[in-house]
């Protein structure tokens, strides 16, 4: 998705719970209205006493005037990060999981959940190594200064047909 498609619709997406929006980024703008005047808002604004409508054109779909320019927030990327395969026997296990990693304190970068359905469409395609028999893989993007309390909240080992799997992690 590119910058103004997410401006048009204040995306968000899987790293939303703990980097924010797209709203959370966006410092000013600058539009064409529908009777073609320039507008600009935030800190592109040349009057800073009036309101800011930034607000207002983030994820109106062009409504209110077409975004020609941002000024955005830019933030570094994480130095070290650890994406983890939770392997379990039952879906629901795999949200409970993850309600026991937000109640930890623990914010993931990112967080998806797969189903049984998703696991062997995903291997079929790409053979990535999957456990079949797994009903749902969990697969959280950690930051360093959530590595130590993840492996506490999420290692639970899970046997699947008499089969042992314990949680790994992938390392940047």
């Amino acid at each position: 998705m590119n910058i103004l498609k997410r401006l048009e619709k204040n995306a968000g997406g899987p790293k939303g719970v703990k980097y924010g929006i797209t709203k959370h980024y966006v410092k000013g703008l600058e539009a064409v209205l529908a009777d073609g005047s320039v507008t600009r808002t935030g800190a592109l604004s040349d009057n800073p006493a009036e309101p800011d409508l930034t607000g207002l054109f983030l994820a109106s779909e062009g409504a209110f005037g077409l975004v020609t320019s941002a000024l955005l927030k830019i933030t570094p990327l994480p130095q070290n990060y650890r994406t983890v395969l939770a392997v379990f026997d039952d879906l629901g296990k795999s949200g409970r999981a993850v309600s026991r990693i937000i109640a930890a304190g623990i914010i993931p970068t990112a967080l998806e959940i797969m189903d049984h359905e998703l696991i062997v469409a995903l291997e079929d395609y790409l053979h990535l190594g999957f456990p079949l028999e797994a009903q749902a893989l969990g697969v959280p993007v950690l930051t360093s200064d959530a590595f130590a309390l993840s492996e506490t909240v999420v290692a639970p080992q899970t046997k699947i047909g008499g089969k042992q799997y314990s949680h790994s992690f992938c390392r940047r």
